[in-house]
């Protein structure tokens, strides 16, 4: 897009203005630092006086007092006095079940109903805890007698497996545990 005759002496201005203005303001700073001096002068708790009209600064108060090494030592907040006798943390340990976890693959089928769960190795009529290890989530059914064609090691009903993990990710690791 080229430039069209506005926007050329517009940009001329501009450029002369900042060219003019930058030089004067920084002399009008400048003089103002300079005469603005009142000879007034701050002393630190130390007894280091930081605003002093040495020649070595030019009559200007720096920002900031010299860095200097201390020459106390480091100063540590005081605590509480400390124990005779110390504590011990206690850990919240969950009870183990009465019956070890039989870790197996799960799967499903849409025949099984909902809370039943043909289960391998297991005699029916039982409740069993069935929980996901990959991601924690545990569901309750009753076991019933496994068939002689059954793979996994346990399978459940559709829905009761669509809690623990998604359809896609069968067979999934699982641990059953009797309740009590």
């Amino acid at each position: 897009m080229a430039f069209e005759d506005t926007d050329r002496r517009r940009t001329v201005f501009l450029a002369l203005v900042t060219i003019l203005a930058l030089p004067a303001l920084y002399v009008l700073n400048r003089t103002e630092i300079d005469d603005g001096s009142d000879g007034a002068t701050a002393v630190v708790t130390d007894g280091s006086v930081v605003g002093s009209d040495d020649p070595g600064t030019g009559g200007r108060t720096p920002s900031r007092p010299p860095i200097e090494a201390p020459d106390d030592e480091p100063v540590f907040m005081d605590g509480g006095a400390p124990r005779d006798e110390p504590r011990v943390a206690e850990v919240a340990v969950p009870a183990r079940p009465e019956s070890p976890p039989a870790q197996m693959d799960a799967s499903f089928r849409r025949t099984i109903g909902e809370s039943t769960c043909p289960v391998l190795d297991f005699e029916a009529g039982v409740d069993v805890d069935v929980t996901n290890l990959d991601n924690g989530r545990t569901i309750e059914c009753t076991t019933t007698s496994a068939g002689d064609d059954q793979v996994a090691g346990i399978v459940l009903g559709f829905e009761a497996f669509s809690r623990l993990a998604d359809p896609t990710e069968a067979p999934i690791p699982v641990d059953v545990v009797r309740r009590s």
